[in-house]
């Protein structure tokens, strides 16, 4: 019993975790990275599809470096955050704090 206690202990303080560091990532971005100055709940809706394309991506290519190809799982786990980094800037470049006004 005490053991399904803890285990949805975890997962809870992982949900709690990520959406703070979200809302977190969200604002460094917004005013530090990418300078942006427009004050719009689209660029959030934005952040968080991207957010979800990138963790996707990492999640998958980890999975299938590790399970298939048979790479020790930190290398996977590397090699997907790399990836996750990359997504996930240049679709905020792109598509969340683009300069110019969607169409």
């Amino acid at each position: 019993m005490k053991l399904s206690k803890i285990s949805v202990a975890v997962v809870t303080i992982n949900i709690v975790s990520y959406i703070f560091g979200l809302i977190n990532s969200f604002f460094f971005n917004k005013f530090w990275t990418f300078r942006s100055k427009k004050y719009k709940y689209e660029e959030f809706f934005w952040f968080i599809i991207v957010f979800f394309i990138a963790f996707g991506i990492q999640y998958c290519l980890s999975i299938f470096l590790k399970e298939e190809l048979k790479f020790n799982p930190m290398f996977a786990y590397i090699i997907g955050n790399i990836f996750y980094t990359a997504t996930g800037f240049i679709g905020n470049k792109l598509i969340t704090f683009r300069k110019n006004e969607r169409c």
